[in-house]
């Protein structure tokens, strides 16, 4: 078992195990392109849980700046293969990240969707607390023919 930065070679694995979070399919130009932005971000991390050989789950999560209050780590992504949960892999990769934050001294947030009820328990089990309830907010724009 090791946990490491995530590489260009990653992309197939990461891919398939980013359908399991249940957004829609994204074509692998896609997601290749986002993974490459994100591998070459220094504000972005990117690290893979691996055993025997193979990718079993992955954590994203990066640097956010704020004007009004102090920069923190936000994980934006944690899947684990779902034939390998409740074996401790995301325990493990996000342990992986509040030991980088503490290095780094970073406080960790994450958001949850209010219906993932079971991930909320699971990072209350890591010692995570409710802060806040809050809206997202989004403006797509249209083509205009």
């Amino acid at each position: 078992m090791s946990i490491r930065k995530a590489k260009e070679s990653d992309f197939e694995m990461i891919e398939i195990l980013s359908n399991e979070l249940g957004y829609k399919r994204q074509t692998k130009d896609i997601v290749e392109k986002r993974l490459k932005t994100i591998l070459s971000s220094p504000l972005d991390n990117l690290f893979v849980y691996e055993n025997t050989g193979k990718v079993k789950g992955w954590i994203h999560f990066f640097i956010a700046n704020r004007v009004a209050s102090e920069s923190f780590v936000e994980i934006g992504g944690l899947v684990v293969d779902s034939s390998e949960r409740r074996e401790g892999i995301g325990k493990s990769l996000v342990e992986f990240v509040k030991q980088w934050s503490k290095n780094n001294n970073y406080q960790i947030r994450v958001r949850c969707n209010t219906q993932r009820g079971n991930t909320h328990l699971f990072y209350e089990h890591l010692s995570f607390m409710r802060k806040k309830s809050q809206y997202v907010f989004q403006h797509d724009f249209k083509e205009f023919n």
